[in-house]
């Protein structure tokens, strides 16, 4: 699983999923510099989720809100 790395005023980057990468994955969540983005949807909103992630609209990851 790739995450996205937000480098405060330069850019985005996607950290892999090797050991070495888990360490600097970690080491950056320890430092409070990750930032993940994603978008909340309730439960009855998950056919417009999934139709963002068809569609290549989603800024980060879904996540769908139980009750």
């Amino acid at each position: 699983m790739a995450i996205k790395y937000t480098v405060p005023g330069t850019r985005t980057i996607s950290l892999g999923s090797t050991l070495s990468d888990l360490r600097e994955t970690c080491q950056l969540a320890a430092d409070d510099r990750l930032i993940i983005e994603y978008e909340p949807y309730p439960l009855d909103a998950i056919d417009s989720a999934f139709g963002k992630l068809r569609d290549g609209q989603l800024n980060g990851r879904a996540v769908i809100v139980f009750p």
